[in-house]
């Protein structure tokens, strides 16, 4: 994918670190999701897992495991609620955006 919000690598995430999914969904809505997270200044990304039929939207930048509750972090967390609500408001009330964190282990 040649859009900025795919990642230019097979992923950008570092090994080891803590990022937040937003969701599993198709590629168009993906993209959707990751061009809109952007518009509303969060780091997010497009992402086809290999083992994965569907793409994954994440957030960037992570974090280590120790640090969920810093500050930057938890206002990172504060952003993706905002977006989301945002989202579901304005674009689609029907996307599950329960986002979670995943520790990149490639």
């Amino acid at each position: 994918c040649a859009l900025p919000i795919c990642s230019p690598t097979p992923d950008p995430r570092e090994p080891g670190l803590n990022y937040f999914v937003l969701i599993h969904t198709t590629r168009p809505n993906a993209i959707k999701l990751a061009t809109f997270w952007r518009e509303h200044g969060l780091e997010a990304f497009a992402i086809k897992p290999p083992s994965l039929n569907l793409y994954k939207v994440l957030v960037l930048p992570g974090h280590r495991a120790g640090e969920r509750n810093a500050e930057d972090v938890k206002a990172l967390e504060r952003h993706i609620k905002d977006v989301s609500q945002k989202w579901r408001l304005q674009v689609n009330p029907r996307d599950d955006l329960g986002y979670y964190l995943e520790k990149y282990n490639p």
